[in-house]
């Protein structure tokens, strides 16, 4: 006999099926089952956001359960399903719930539920699959513009994105979860681009929203919020300038915008004192003839056009046909990489950092 509990219930009818929605009175999740359909439980390491969330006092999102069978009795203003019930969708949160509790005893929680019933394995299996291939992902745009709020960094993005007519890029990041018709780059590039313009003061790149804010505001910490506002505009007016950004009608067609390419550059930048001026060389800077150089690099080269939309190994090559461009000609003035690892010496590995995977944008 199951005995699982669902506090703070509602049931309603669809066709065949009952479908409660309530609470989980966790003391009684020993009973919930799974079977082979299911994922197994996952290390404990990968349910550090899910503790974080407990440990903040967060709401997890509910569980998806199901009972085979109809016995349900409803006794006190709470319901007891009494066959089996089992775990559709919902077991990591579970485990670490209990792994919660372990770590934090006398504490209590209670899990949002919708149980459907009767159900049959072959049924629960539908809908595990079907939760689990269907279900479309927040876009990383959309979860960076939920930043805002709390992220200085992020809210100067955005503010330099949507409000200042000067920004070659002024209402054109994607900042929702698909593209809009006027969209070129996502806010997630635009923050990795930020990111890496700033790698020589501040290191610690990545690929997570979270790591990605972190390191932002690390920037901001190191340089100021002007400063970093200042560098982002400098960043697309050079590309503006060099190779066009205004007058791009889509990205598709534009390897100036790529986000292989953005990163890249912004790497190549920050790689050389000759791009850096000021106090402690931290704003970004491209005299005259710097600005004439680097316009003469044709990113409409079918050879290089095809390294901007590459990841990998292939930037790097992007990297170093840049470079040399640049160096071509010069027996003064050549460009003085800084001490530190360039992307020409970086690792496979370390290149993976410099890839970002935009969706298209909107005819």
């Amino acid at each position: 006999m199951s005995k699982v509990r669902i506090v703070n219930a509602a049931l309603s009818k669809v066709g065949e099926k009952f479908i409660l929605r309530g609470e989980l009175d966790f003391t009684t999740s020993v009973h919930l089952k799974t079977d082979d359909y299911q994922r197994e439980a996952m290390p404990q390491s990968s349910f550090k956001s899910i503790l974080e969330c407990l440990e903040s006092g967060g709401i997890l999102p509910n569980i998806d359960l199901s009972m085979r069978g109809s016995r349900c009795k409803e006794r006190d203003g709470a319901f007891y399903l009494e066959d089996d019930v089992y775990i559709v969708d919902g077991l990591q949160r579970v485990t670490a719930c209990h792994l919660f509790m372990a770590n934090n005893p006398g504490t209590s929680i209670r899990l949002g539920v919708e149980v459907i019933f009767p159900m049959t394995k072959t049924e629960e299996r539908t809908r595990f699959d079907t939760l689990n291939t269907k279900r479309l992902k927040v876009a990383t745009n959309k979860l960076l513009f939920n930043r805002r709020e709390t992220s200085r960094a992020v809210q100067q993005l955005y503010a330099l994105s949507t409000n200042d007519r000067t920004f070659p890029l002024y209402d054109r990041v994607a900042w929702k979860q698909n593209f809009g018709r006027g969209d070129l780059i996502g806010a997630m590039t635009l923050a990795k681009v930020v990111g890496t313009i700033h790698h020589h003061k501040v290191n610690g790149l990545s690929n997570s929203i979270d790591g990605t804010v972190q390191h932002l505001d690390k920037i901001v910490d190191e340089v100021g919020v002007q400063v970093m506002r200042a560098n982002t505009h400098a960043f697309y007016a050079l590309v503006e300038e060099c190779w066009r950004i205004r007058t791009v009608t889509h990205n598709k067609r534009a390897p100036q915008l790529k986000a292989g390419f953005e990163v890249t550059f912004a790497r190549f930048l920050s790689d050389h004192y000759n791009f850096w001026q000021g106090e402690n060389g931290q704003r970004l800077f491209a005299d005259a003839p710097m600005r004439r150089k680097l316009a003469g690099f044709s990113l409409q080269d079918p050879s290089i056009e095809r390294l901007c939309s590459s990841s990998g190994a292939a930037l790097r090559d992007l990297y170093i046909q840049l470079y040399n461009h640049v160096n071509s000609g010069k027996r003064t003035h050549r460009l003085k990489p800084r001490t530190g690892k360039t992307m020409m010496q970086m690792s496979v590995g370390e290149m993976a950092l410099s890839e970002e995977t935009e969706p298209e944008a909107v005819e």
